[in-house]
């Protein structure tokens, strides 16, 4: 059984995710645990994480990471996005190479 805290985390984070990364998350336990340990109704899917074995909670903390990262490079992008934007793209800017290209 794996620690209450470390439990509590997850569930935390996998409340924060969007409705597609949630939904990976439930495949992954479709995948790994008997349906009966999955609860449906009206306001969605429930499972007691604390009778789940460890190598689910590790798959689903693995799916975690790999969330967290390509957020994190998908920002990263976004931010140089915006830099490139800025720097070649807005009039002001173009004006200025202009009249640094003349000066060559």
């Amino acid at each position: 059984m794996e620690n209450i805290g470390t439990l509590e985390i997850l569930r935390e984070k996998i409340e924060l995710l969007d409705t597609f990364h949630q939904g990976e998350i439930l495949k992954i336990l479709q995948q790994n645990v008997e349906q009966t340990l999955l609860n449906e109704n009206n306001n969605g899917i429930f499972i007691n994480l604390s009778s789940l074995n460890v190598d689910v909670i590790q798959k689903m903390d693995t799916y975690m990471k790999y969330v967290t990262k390509q957020e994190t490079q998908l920002d990263a992008f976004e931010s140089q996005k915006e830099e490139f934007k800025v720097k070649y793209f807005q009039k002001d800017n173009k004006d200025k190479t202009i009249e640094l290209n003349n000066e060559c």
